[in-house]
């Protein structure tokens, strides 16, 4: 951190932040888009377990299971969230979460008309590793570069 906040310049004239707040970053992105996505599945189970009587056999179970999944992964977001928050965080975390979402939908509509299980899951890694390219890279240019590491010996 420079005595003027918490940016520096890299090298090629862009914002960097410091090591603490790059993972702080990356960390709050990824635990925030994991909670909004348990928290999608417990609600989508609420929903499924009110037509069917297998689901809603099982739903407080499940839905305390998640809820206690969920809350892990919120508390963790909030202790790793940057300081001071930073909006730049909205758009990887909103990206993140529409990828999820359109894995999850598209899986479920592949096994809805009968296509095969490996169709479905092929379908779901692809999207989630093309996700974790482009979420990478939003963060990535919000954070800036890694500061280069100079050597304590030199001669």
């Amino acid at each position: 951190m420079n005595h003027h906040g918490n940016m520096s310049r890299g090298i090629d004239g862009r914002s960097s932040m410091e090591g603490i707040q790059r993972r702080r970053f990356r960390d709050f992105v990824i635990f925030v888009v994991i909670a909004v996505y348990l928290l999608g599945v417990a609600v989508a189970f609420t929903i499924s377990s009110l037509f069917d009587p297998v689901a809603r056999e099982h739903a407080p179970e499940s839905l305390v299971a998640l809820a206690g999944l969920d809350i892990s992964f919120v508390i963790a977001a909030y202790q790793v969230r940057p300081r001071p928050m930073d909006r730049r965080v909205l758009l990887p975390i909103e990206t993140g979460c529409l990828f999820v979402l359109a894995a999850t939908i598209a899986s479920n509509l592949i096994s809805a008309v009968g296509g095969s299980l490996y169709v479905a899951a092929g379908f779901v890694l692809i999207t989630l590793a093309i996700a974790f390219i482009v979420v990478v890279w939003q963060v990535s240019e919000v954070v800036g570069p890694k500061p280069v590491e100079t050597s304590a010996k030199t001669r």
